[in-house]
C-alpha cells in the first residue's frame, strides 16, 4: 500500500513555461489525500520559489534543493549544505572563465555575475534574473545548492574544483550542484524515516535528469510521458504526458486512486 507520493514540479506538476497545475493533476492529488496518502513536492528549486506550487495545493511537505532541505508538517527533517571550503576552491574558476553561478541559501538566492549563458536561459523572462551579490556571503550563510551555467561537456573540468559535490542536471544550460552524498533519494529517505514508512510504500514522479536517483529509489518510480529518454529508462512505469493526464493515469494504473 502506498503511503507517500513525491512529485517533481517543472515538467511533472506544472508544464514547462506555465504556472498552473493541470486540472487532472489537482484531481489526482485530492484523491490521494482522501485515501490518506501523504503528498510531497520533490524539486530542485530553492525554498523561496515554491510559493506558487504551495498555494495551489495543501502539500504535507516538500523536498527542496534536490533533497538538501526537507520539511514535513512544519518540521525540518533534512538540512544538508555545501561546505564553505569546497565553494571557495571553485570561486577563482568561475571568475577566470566568466561562469555564472547561482548560490541558493534557504531563504535567499543570488548570482555572482551575468554570463551569456545565463542571459540565454532568462531570455524572455528577464524579470526572473537573480540579484548580483557578493560571494563572500558564503562565509556567514549556508549554501545548499549551486546552479552553475556550463554545458554538460564542461562538468569534468568543473568537478576538479568541487571535489565533494556532484551534478543533478535537468537543463542543458546549467547544472544543479549539490553535496556528493545528496540527492532527492536522500530527501525521500529522511521523510520516510520521519513518517516510519518503508520505500515500498513510496511512489515518485519525475521527468528530468535530477529525478533519476529518486525514481530508482522509490518503491514505484514513474516517468512522465514528456520525460527525457534516460529518465524513462530508469522508471518502473512511463505514464502519459503531463498535459495528457499523466499523473492521474499513473495513479489509476496502480490503483492508488
Amino acid at each position: 500500500m502506498i503511503k507517500a507520493a513525491f512529485f517533481d514540479i517543472d515538467g511533472t506538476l506544472i508544464p514547462h513555461g506555465e504556472e498552473k497545475f493541470p486540472e487532472s493533476t489537482l484531481k489526482a492529488l485530492r484523491l490521494l489525500k482522501e485515501n490518506n496518502v501523504k503528498v510531497f513536492i520533490a524539486t530542485g528549486r530553492p525554498v523561496t520559489t515554491l510559493v506558487n506550487a504551495l498555494n495551489q495545493f495543501d502539500f504535507d511537505g516538500y523536498l527542496a534543493l534536490n533533497g538538501q532541505y526537507c520539511m514535513v508538517d512544519g518540521n525540518v527533517v533534512r538540512n544538508k549544505y555545501i561546505l564553505q571550503e569546497d565553494i571557495e576552491k571553485a570561486l577563482p574558476y568561475f571568475q577566470e572563465n566568466n561562469i555564472s553561478c547561482v548560490f541558493a541559501e534557504k531563504d535567499y538566492v543570488y548570482v555572482n555575475m551575468i554570463s551569456q549563458q545565463y542571459k540565454e536561459f532568462h531570455k524572455g523572462k528577464e524579470e526572473l534574473m537573480n540579484k548580483i551579490d557578493d560571494v563572500k556571503r558564503i562565509q556567514n550563510q549556508k549554501t545548499y545548492q549551486l546552479m552553475i551555467f556550463i554545458n554538460e561537456a564542461e562538468e569534468d573540468e568543473l568537478f576538479k574544483h568541487l571535489n565533494h559535490c556532484k551534478s543533478a542536471r535537468w537543463h542543458p544550460l546549467f547544472a544543479d550542484v549539490i553535496p556528493i552524498d545528496g540527492g532527492k533519494n536522500k530527501g525521500i529517505d529522511a521523510i520516510a524515516d520521519y513518517l516510519h514508512i518503508s520505500l515500498n510504500e513510496v511512489i515518485a514522479f519525475g521527468d528530468g535528469g535530477n529525478d533519476i536517483d529518486m525514481l530508482k529509489y522509490a518503491g514505484i518510480g514513474v516517468a512522465m510521458g514528456n520525460a527525457d529518454h534516460q529518465v524513462k529508462c530508469a522508471a518502473d512505469y512511463v505514464t502519459t504526458d503531463i498535459k495528457d493526464n499523466g499523473i492521474y493515469n499513473a495513479l489509476k494504473h496502480y490503483q492508488i486512486i
